[in-house]
Formats: C-alpha cells, structure tokens, sequence
C-alpha cells in the first residue's frame, strides 16, 4: 500500500531545486490518492501539501490597508525567513453560496460560518453547491467529509466531482473527481503544481440510478456531510516596502490590485504570466514588462532585486543563441530592454547591468537595422485590432509606426543607462540611433494627411509622444485631442498596451486625463474581478456584467501584465523617481487636486496624496495635498539628497491652477528658488519642462509649501476631432438563474466603490457614439416577413457548402476575417431555420426555394476572441446592417453548439476604434432574434464568445 515513507515511488525533477522534495511527496500522495480511488481501498494516504505553512511573522508589520485585495498584505516576515521557499495558508472564509437545486443541499448557509464555527452541510440529492471565496487566490480547493468515502463505496453508482474558476461559471478542463486522503479530506488537483487561480470552487454530486428505473435519483436516502471547506493558497515570502494612498479610492485600490496580481504570480525564481493553468502558464519575455516593474515599486529590496535579475537572465533573446518563449514577436525583446533599465534604475547594480548591456544592445541593433523596413514580420503587437489582433505578422501601419516609436525610446532609454553606467562612447551610439530614427519618422510621408503624425492612431500616438518624438506642445494638444479625448476610443482592449497609452497621457503633462483613464480603463475590473486585473478588458463589459461574471473571450482575470498602472502611479502621479541608479539621487514631483467634488462624483473629494519606494539606501516617502485655497504642501522623507518638483500647471475638471513661483517656501520659512531644469534622468524631457525643481535638498525631512492661483475662465473641453454623434443603445439585463437558492450576501472587506457605469469620466467629454444598435422584437427565419434584407443579404452556408447572397449596389465586400462557415440543418418546421429566399430571374441552385434551412459561421467558442466579419461599404451611405442568430443549435461537423450568450464588439473598419456600445446578446435567441446596428460607413464586427461558440448565419441589409 501507499504510505508516506514508500521508497518505490521515483523523485520527480522539477524547475526549482528547492522544491523538489516536497513537489515528489506531493506527487506520490495524488498517485496513491487515485490509485485508492480506483482500487476501491478504504486505506486513503496521508495529505501532503507542497509548502510549509506561514511562518517568521513580523509582529509589526505592515499597516491593514482597505482598498488591497491582498489577505496577506499586513503579514510580514522577518529578514530571517528563507524568501527562497513558497509557503501556504489556508483561507476558510466564504462570501457567498450558491446551490442548485435549493433542495439539493441542507444547512447550506452554514458554509457563511465555516471561519468561525465550521460548515455543517448535509448533502440530499443530486446538485451543486458553488462557493465564492470572496478574492482570486494561487491555490487549490479542499473539502472535508467524514463520510463521504463511506457512502461513494456503499453507492456505486454516486459521483462527486469539485471545479475551480476565476468567475461564476467552473472553468473548462478544471472539474474533476477530487482525490481523497485520510481524516476525510478531499483535494481537487487539477495539474501536478496544484495551484490555479482560485476565487469560485464547487462540489458537484450525481446520486446513484434509482433502483426501480433508469433514472439518477433526485434525494437519496442517506445523506452524506460536508464540514469543511477551504482554499489552500500558496505566497512567496515577500514583504511589500512600497505604499500608496489616494484621495481617490479607485487610484489607490489599483496601485494595490496591480500589486497582488504581481505577486500572486511571483514564484521561487521567476515571474508566472498567468494564474489559471491553460497551457501559457511560464515566464514570457514581454509579459514580464509591466509585471518586473510594479514588482519594483511594491515589492522592492534585495530578494525582488535578485529575483527580477533572476529573470531577466531566463527570459534573455540577446546573448548568442538565446531563445525564449515568444522572442520572435519583435516588440517583446525590446520590452525585455526596457525592464534592465528599470531594474537598474531600481537597484543601482552596475556591474550586472554592464552584463546584461551587450544583449540589450544586440536587441536594439537588430531593430534599428530594421527600422521601418516594408512589410516588416513583426508578428504580434496587442490584442486590440487597431494593432492587428494577436499574431498578425505584418500586422498593420498602426503596429508598425507603434513599433517604430518603440524602437526610437528604447535606443534614447539604453543610452541614458548606459550614461549613468558610464559607458560614456556607446551611450553616444544609441543617443544618436534615436535622433536618427526620430527624425526618419517625422520625415516619413504621411498616407493620410499632410502632417508627418495624421496617420498615427492610438497606440502609434502614445509610443512617439514616449519617445519624446513630439517636438511641440501643439503636436502634443493635436495628438491629445485626436486620439485620447474620447472616452469610447480611450482604452486599449488589452490593459497591457493600456499601459503605454497611460504613460504616455502622463509625459504630455496631461495627469487630469491619465488620472481619469485608470478609472475608465482599470477601474471596472476593481469591481468586477476582486483580486486582479484582466488579460482583456472593455470599460464597455461593466455596463452588463455583474461582479464575478464570465466576461466575454474568457480572458484571464489574474494577468500581470496588466499591472503597469501600480509603476506608473509611484512614478509619476506620486512622482519618486531615482536622478542617479540605485536612488543616490531622487526626484520627486507629485501631482495633487484640490479637494472638489464638481462633476458626478469622479472628482477626488480629497486631493491627498501619499507613496512610499524602497531603495537600496532605504525608503523614500512622499506626502502632498492641495488646499481649497490653493496652498500645496509636499513633505518628503528620504536617506539620500535629492530635489522636489511642483507641477507649473493643476487640471481638476473645469479648473487650472497655475503654480506662483514666488511663494515656494521650505519649512514654511525659507524661500526656495525652483527653476526648469536639465536633469540626467528618465523623468521624461515634457515632464522636466513642465515641472519646477529645487536644488538639491540634504537628506532628511523637507516640507515645501507654495500657492497656485486659479487661472482667468475656465478649461474647456477638447473637441472630438472624428465625426460622431449621440446614439442610444439597447439596454438588456441578464436572465435569472434557475432552480439557485442564493444566501444573504455578507459584506465583504474587499468592497469596492467602483461605479459600474462610466457615463461620464472628466476630462473626458460625455461618450458619444457615431452608431447606434437594437435588439429587434421578432424571432424566428420568417425574415422577409420580419422586413429584414429589402436591400440585400447573405446567407451563410445556407446551401450547405455555399451562401445565399444578394448584396447591395452599396456594399463591396462581406468578409469572414476570422471564422469558419458550418451547415447546421434543413426543416420544414424549424421556425428558427431561416425561410429561402425568393428565387431570382435564372436562378441555378438545386435547392433553391425549397425547405428552411440553416448555416453558422464561428471561429471557435469558449476561450476564443471571437468570430469576426468585415463590411465594407460605400462611405457615407447610411444602412443597417442586421445580424441573425440562432443559440444551441450544433451543425452537423461540430460537436459543439452555438453559443447561449454572446456580445459583439462593433469598430470601424477603417480605424478600428470602437464606435458602440458592446453589445451583450442574452439567452433569448432559441427561436432566432436579430440584432441591427445602424451606420454609414464600412464596419468590423467581432462576435465574442460568453458561453458556448460565438457566431450568427446571417446577414441582412436595408435602407435608412
């Protein structure tokens, strides 16, 4: 039999040396477990858990902070402790429960207890008990029967299986039969390093067959108990050192978000990019980006230090054959560059800097000898389609013109390391490179319009205004209003690329607009997710999703690299930053508001600001504010000298603020001179022009005071340079559930105060929509009868292997961009099949004019970004354009079936930025419905899976 000292079980190698013999017990106790199972041995082996439990506790730690999801955030360990070894907990406390049938589970309301006096849950019949643990965990699920072993052996027929997920729905591929252990334990393990990403688990039960019929009985007679249930989570014994505090609760619940996201995925001696186990679930070279550089602020000391640097090295496409995962997608190497800096910057170590240059060079060089070469492969830029959508290749100009810019900021960024580093001759070299390319790109004939930057969309716009490509503070304003104005069009789908867009709103001195695009950008997830930030996220998703729902594409709801707001907050918002590697030096210019609340409730009511970094000389601190008389007042604290900025401009709303530069004083006493200053330091050239600094301040504490006066009239918002107007959009709510008794919800300390509506996010102006859509009220295939395709139609795979098309003058092309086209069926009574069309003059077809048929396009379902059809139109012609769906049918070539929930993300073809609202389509489309958006010119649809695959069979088009 299995025992714990079984010495025939062979050691299994793992990555990590440190690991290896817990990850061996923890594999031969899931091997004996499931050799029990099937074995049908009332001997069950010991639970091995892979880490040991928490242990070296600070007692002064770290300060209980609200706004973090972190349930570890004030445990801190001692300087003693081995950070080289994960450790676990075990987190007992359920939020909420779900079960059905209600009369599946008794005394299911005692899981809301299971902290405090234990769970004592008796299970009837056949059912699901679903249960939120309230915030995203690394772990794993557990549950405690004492005899449940009993009764599977007494019922042969019975079967209980347990899920985990991210959100209210179990996630593919993770429900299985739990492994069972001695004292009554059962562990789910759904891979060999057990962890997932953990906020929702369940408990499924089928009771035996009936004896009198083949039906599975609905109670069972004896009942079988639940006392304990748990997730098991898993930590690296990391001591946050950094600290932000915001008038804004949204600000500071991202800095922390971002934060535990990082460390949710901070492992023995590497970044993971992902906490769900889907097969991606390693370090990638790009990802890490965001990830290594919100590790720095929040997490920053000689362990992360080591550990970033640990990284760096696994995830090197440099050095002479060195391949790494995804260092063929050509951004990615360049990001790789881009956090040596930040971890030089961050830890001052200058010999492993000048390590890693060579490969950094090498990196830079290969690019910069590509540098706008046509039809350049650079194969992946961003999920969003205005950079081409995932693996595109070539992708197109807005990729490349974004990578381009890249390329000019990671040459100006390598050369001021380089300088710092004092390798004075080759920080020369890529100076020039990024003058050289800089000035290649305003060169560069512009394809649509007379200005070198007209063709330059979001993400292009962002990375040239990062690389301090924009010369002028009138480019600057054009760009601003052009491309980052409008609150539809802000955010990049993917909060990775967000990132830069945010940097980039922050060098052009515009704060009150980045301040504003972390709550439209970031702040749904806050409420959405409670733990992390997404792989993919549309402010749009927030209007129809509930806290916990399955978003659209199932993108990951614990994704790192969606972390860069917590880097860029410390940095800029909060203002520390290091003047010399290694903070010999600091720089600290925070922005404040003043504490006004004037336009639905989206300005601060308190314009505080308070951060803490730490460095290799200790911790540097900042406090700001800003009176409602203008007074602002920073007070910094550091070990080492450095200077303090004070903004010469404050945006708030409506209002400016302009700084006197006369009434700057220190300690409230002694007149400061602040001047613009030169400074040899990554603070971006806007910023040091648009910032006044002092001379260099001795360590210590230092209080600086000065007055702003409101400026004469006030700020008028930008206009919205593209042709829109208002439109209003179907409003649609979820369907209830079936047969769910739900509890009492029981208040959270994770509560969020994120609206999860974005009607208005100044700067911005209100959200306009140049297309609107609706939901129509007739169903069914009857569509002549409907009134639906008087103009024209396709519909897709109707006769099998072809379509049933009849296009307007006004329309060029149909075009499936991503999807395949499947024949589901014929019937003379199938009403949701759609009726043939009348037969034209010389129509050829065998099956013309005959029974109802159906076809389906999809590109895939759950998982996948959808299926994605162009229509390219006549500009100007104002049309509709209607699709028609049909959900649960299965063509006969699939074994799967059309999808029960659905959105549509609906772009201009032309610039692919969205122009209405996303549109969630429920479970009403049984019997057919039809969804018709009205526009005037050319349109991408993408039909985003929910549930099931994601499609539509046809396509009608009429006249406004």
């Amino acid at each position: 039999m299995c025992t714990k000292s079984d010495k025939s079980f062979k050691s299994i190698s793992t990555k990590s040396p440190h690991t290896k013999h817990l990850y061996t017990n923890t594999m031969l106790a899931m091997f004996c477990a499931l050799l029990s199972s099937v074995l049908g041995s009332r001997q069950l082996p010991p639970l091995v858990e892979p880490y040991p439990p928490l242990s070296g506790d600070e007692p002064h730690g770290h300060v209980f902070v609200a706004a973090s999801p972190d349930p570890l955030l004030n445990y801190t360990w001692m300087s003693s402790t081995n950070t080289s070894q994960l450790q676990s907990y075990t987190a007992l406390k359920v939020d909420d429960y779900r079960i059905s049938p209600a009369a599946a589970f008794s005394n299911a309301q005692t899981v809301l207890e299971n902290d405090r006096k234990g769970t004592n849950v008796s299970v009837v019949g056949s059912g699901a008990l679903q249960l939120d643990f309230g915030v995203e965990r690394a772990g794993w699920f557990e549950f405690v029967s004492p005899d449940l072993a009993d009764f599977l052996q007494a019922n042969p027929g019975a079967h209980v299986q347990a899920s985990v997920s991210e959100y209210n729905q179990p996630w593919p591929g993770k429900t299985r039969v739990p492994a069972a252990y001695e004292g009554g334990v059962f562990r789910l393990e759904t891979n060999p390093q057990l962890y997932e990403g953990v906020r929702f688990a369940w408990i499924m039960f089928s009771a035996p067959k009936s004896t009198t019929s083949r039906r599975v009985a609905s109670r069972i007679t004896s009942p079988w108990h639940i006392t304990e249930v748990r997730v098991v989570a898993q930590t690296r014994a990391v001591n946050y050192t950094g600290t932000f505090s915001s008038g804004d609760a949204v600000l500071e619940a991202a800095w922390y978000t971002g934060a535990y996201g990082v460390r949710l995925n901070m492992m023995q001696n590497y970044f993971g990019s992902i906490l769900m186990d889907r097969g991606d679930r390693v370090s990638i070279q790009g990802d890490g980006h965001p990830t290594m550089a919100a590790a720095l602020v929040a997490f920053g000391s000689p362990d992360v230090y080591n550990l970033v640097y640990t990284m760096l090295n696994k995830t090197d496409s440099g050095c002479a054959g060195c391949h790494v995962v995804d260092d063929t997608i050509m951004p990615y190497p360049i990001y790789w560059g881009m956090s040596v800096n930040d971890w030089y910057w961050a830890s001052g170590d200058t010999d492993r800097f000048l390590q890693l240059a060579p490969d950094v060079g090498t990196i830079i060089d290969n690019a910069v000898e590509s540098f706008l070469k046509p039809h350049l492969n650079i194969g992946w830029f961003g999920w969003d389609d205005r950079v081409g959508n995932g693996f595109c290749g070539e992708c197109n100009e807005e990729a490349q013109l974004a990578f381009a810019a890249l390329v000019v900021r990671a040459c100006g960024d390598f050369s001021k390391s380089l300088h710092a580093a004092g390798a004075l001759a080759n920080a020369s070299i890529y100076a020039n490179h990024a003058q050289t390319l800089a000035t290649r790109l305003r060169q560069r004939n512009s394809t649509k319009g007379t200005n070198w930057y007209d063709d330059y969309g979001l993400h292009a716009s962002a990375n040239v205004i990062n690389a301090g490509i924009i010369g002028t503070p009138a480019e600057a304003s054009v760009l601003l209003a052009r491309n980052f104005n409008d609150s539809v069009t802000a955010c990049s789908w993917s909060p990775f690329n967000q990132y830069w867009n945010l940097q980039a709103l922050g060098n052009m001195g515009r704060l009150d607009y980045a301040r504003a695009s972390i709550k439209l950008c970031w702040g749904g997830m806050l409420s959405l997710g409670k733990g992390c930030f997404w792989e993919l996220y549309s402010p749009e998703w927030a209007k129809f999703l509930q806290p916990g729902d399955k978003a659209p594409t199932r993108p990951s709801y614990c994704h790192p690299w969606a972390s860069g707001v917590t880097y860029w907050l410390t940095h800029t918002l909060a203002g520390i930053n290091p003047l010399t590697p290694g903070y010999e030096q600091y720089a600290v210019a925070p922005y404040v508001v003043p504490p006004e609340s004037t336009v639905e409730n989206f300005i601060d009511t308190s314009g505080d600001i308070a951060a803490t970094t730490s460095t290799p000389h200790g911790r540097i601190s900042v406090a700001a504010s800003m009176a409602s008389n203008g007074t602002v007042s920073v007070v910094v604290d550091a070990p080492v000298e450095g200077r303090v900025g004070l903004h010469q401009t404050i945006r708030n709303g409506d209002s400016i603020y302009r700084l006197d530069t006369t009434t700057v004083l220190l300690d409230n006493v002694t007149p400061v001179a602040v001047s613009q200053q030169h400074l040899p330091v990554r603070l971006h050239a806007y910023l040091q022009r648009t910032c006044m600094f002092t001379g260099l301040l001795p360590r210590g504490q230092h209080h600086i005071t000065a007055t702003y006066v409101a400026a004469a009239g006030v700020q008028r918002n930008l206009s919205q340079t593209r042709n829109t107007r208002s439109g209003v959009a179907a409003s649609a709510s979820f369907a209830p559930q079936k047969s769910v008794q739900r509890s009492s919800q029981r208040p959270s300390q994770h509560s969020s105060t994120v609206a999860a509506s974005f009607a208005r996010y100044p700067p911005y102006p209100p959200a306009q929509y140049p297309a609107t859509w609706y939901i129509g009220h007739a169903h069914g295939g009857a569509w002549q009868l409907q009134q639906y395709g008087k103009a024209g139609y396709q519909l897709f795979a109707f006769y099998n292997t072809s379509d049933a098309a009849k296009l307007p003058s006004w329309v060029r092309s149909v075009t499936v961009h991503r999807g395949k086209q499947y024949f589901v069926g014929a019937s003379d009574t199938n009403t949701s099949y759609l009726n043939p069309p009348a037969p034209s003059k010389g129509t050829q077809h065998a099956l013309a004019a005959q029974e109802r048929r159906l076809g389906f396009v999809t590109d895939g379902g759950d998982g996948s970004q959808g299926t994605v059809l162009d229509v390219n139109v006549t500009a100007g012609h104002r049309f509709k354009l209607s699709l028609y769906m049909v959900s649960n049918v299965k063509p006969e070539s699939r074994s799967t079936w059309s999808a029960s929930q659905q959105a549509i993300r609906v772009m201009d073809l032309d610039t692919f930025n969205p122009i209405a609202p996303d549109v969630p389509l429920l479970q009403n489309c049984d019997r057919g419905c039809y969804w018709t958006l009205q526009y005037n010119s050319s349109v991408r649809l993408r039909v985003m899976p929910i549930n099931n695959d994601a499609g539509f069979s046809a396509l009608f088009f009429d006249d406004v």
